[in-house]
């Protein structure tokens, strides 16, 4: 299993710095030796795409580069998959302060969480999760609403690096608690009906597991090849953030004590649709 330590403050971006340094020229047809002649950087055309409807009523639009790349020789990345991962603030104290307080109300809620403590005892074995019983903790729990303020800035800056096309305000869809005890797992999974997904580490004992990325293109090979996955390390205060079609995990608890985090869900905000009385 490969493991990716990054630095603190690190944004990880998988091979982004190849991302906008290269593209393929368009091929000559064949003719002359002088229509045949390479076509320098400065010669490539840049034609728009026509307006209008494809036949089967996809746009037109939809199929135009948002990018033209270069046409240098060497390796080139298309679609990277960005992870990102930073402290959430900077100050230890405002840190220590609000995971102090997220522990103490996560302590509350399971003890009257008698749904979410049933659900538990047999998806999510020797530990808690809100995620069936208390899905949106951010809508009244005090420390988790700080929480989601500190996070905007986070969410922008992913939203820039991870090339997500402009729309809607992004904004918290959900938002649950994890408290992993000795030997809790969750196994691979994706989010769905999001867009962004995350975690922020509360409490992270020595010796506590981490969270691992699967790559998404395992189930695009013909070719058998073994299951690769990139690890990230668990650190109280740190926020890691992905595309929510990312598949991860989190492999069962080892460490001294109890892992406990809070996951999140983003999505876009749309308008409610018109409604017409029927009557």
């Amino acid at each position: 299993m490969a493991r990716l330590v990054p630095c603190i403050g690190l944004l990880a971006l998988v091979s982004w710095r190849s991302f906008c340094d290269f593209s393929l020229p368009r091929t000559p047809r064949r003719g002359s030796l002088a229509s045949r002649r390479a076509l320098q950087p400065d010669e490539l055309p840049t034609v728009a795409a026509p307006g209008g409807s494809l036949p089967n009523g996809e746009l037109r639009e939809a199929y135009e580069p948002e990018m033209h790349l270069d046409a240098r020789e060497g390796r080139v990345e298309i679609f990277p998959s960005p992870i990102y991962r930073r402290k959430i603030r900077p100050s230890n104290e405002e840190v220590r302060a609000l995971n102090d307080e997220i522990v103490l109300n996560f302590r509350r809620i399971m003890a009257r969480d008698e749904k979410g403590i049933e659900y538990s005892k047999t998806h999510y074995a020797g530990g808690y999760t809100s995620y069936f019983s208390l899905p949106a903790l951010q809508g009244w729990v005090p420390p988790i609403q700080t929480l989601e303020e500190w996070l905007r800035p986070h969410i922008q800056e992913f939203t820039q690096h991870a090339l997500l096309q402009d729309g809607p305000e992004l904004f918290m869809t959900d938002c649950w608690a994890n408290v992993m005890g000795d030997g809790t797992e969750h196994m691979f999974h994706q989010h769905k009906k999001s867009t962004i997904s995350g975690t922020y580490y509360v409490q992270t004992p020595r010796g506590c597991s981490g969270l691992l990325f699967e790559d998404p293109r395992l189930d695009r090979t013909v070719a058998k090849q073994s299951r690769r996955v990139v690890e990230f390390p668990a650190i109280a205060g740190f926020v890691v953030l992905f595309e929510s079609w990312q598949r991860h995990k989190v492999p069962p608890n080892c460490g001294d004590g109890e892992r406990i985090s809070v996951s999140f869900n983003y999505h876009w905000r749309y308008e409610e649709p018109t409604k017409i009385p029927l009557e």
